[in-house]
């Protein structure tokens, strides 16, 4: 509810006008629905709205996904929020590179906006790459976000979202499309604002929950057991979340007595 007016409004006034809205609301307690509903029923060219029982973020994108009629999909988190130009770039350099996903980069920020960190993406051209060539999870071009991006449907098919994985099910869906996808395109900006708060599923204290992410990139390194290059660069990938896990909850006594051992 705190977020979700401002999500709505971006992707409201995108540049690219011939697209459509969906918004679920994942059995919400707030007053999120009456939100929705003022937005859809201003806009119903536009906004589909949908409403179903509590099942949790993956659970309620693939939900979303089921009315999708475009030939496109892309995701907003509703805590987040995209630059006006956003869905325009991600669409143009999709058709122009005749690729099958389009990625760009995003602000890290907090709650009152200051960035995270200060990113330098730099004035470079769009770099195109596959998996099956030049993809490494340890360079510039790789991307583990199922946001920042616009997807061919046709490659979603026969994907979706694993509602098991509390974190790391962004990482694992855009691996399993991108394994679909024989070209990928990179453009590098930041046109995607990703809100931190508090109540997030990678900010706060430990839970069991966040261990998901290590699931999740166990399941990708799997997923690319035939691709050498792909493989060991997911691995590298694997370790390095490995230890920023460690360094930031060795000193919670939860983690260290039940965890930090496996």
């Amino acid at each position: 509810e705190k977020y979700l007016e401002e999500c709505i409004r971006s992707v409201l006034c995108q540049t690219l006008k011939e697209i459509e809205i969906i918004v679920v609301n994942d059995g919400s307690t707030d007053d999120s629905q009456s939100i929705i509903e003022r937005y859809a029923k201003e806009y119903p060219e536009k906004i589909t709205a949908v409403c179903k029982k509590n099942g949790g973020l993956s659970d309620a994108r693939n939900f979303g996904m089921g009315y999708c009629r475009g030939t496109y999909i892309g995701f907003v988190d509703a805590d987040d929020y995209v630059e006006k130009d956003y869905i325009e770039k991600l669409y143009k350099a999709l058709h122009k590179y005749r690729a099958d996903i389009s990625v760009c980069y995003n602000t890290l920020q907090y709650e009152n906006g200051k960035p995270v960190l200060k990113q330098r993406i730099g004035n470079k051209p769009p770099v195109c790459f596959s998996v099956f060539d030049n993809y490494s999870y340890i360079s510039d071009t790789s991307h583990v976000l199922s946001t920042c991006a616009l997807y061919k449907k046709s490659i979603l098919e026969d994907i979706r979202f694993h509602t098991d994985l509390y974190v790391g099910e962004d990482t694992l869906f855009f691996a399993e499309a991108a394994k679909k996808s024989k070209k990928i395109v990179r453009i590098y900006e930041q046109l995607y604002h990703y809100v931190l708060y508090s109540e997030s599923a990678f900010h706060g204290a430990f839970t069991k929950k966040k261990l998901t992410e290590l699931t999740a990139w166990e399941q990708v390194c799997d997923l690319f057991k035939d691709n050498y290059n792909v493989y060991e660069s997911a691995k590298c990938a694997f370790t390095i979340r490995c230890y920023i896990m460690i360094k930031s909850y060795y000193n919670n006594p939860e983690f260290k007595e039940n965890f930090y051992k496996d």
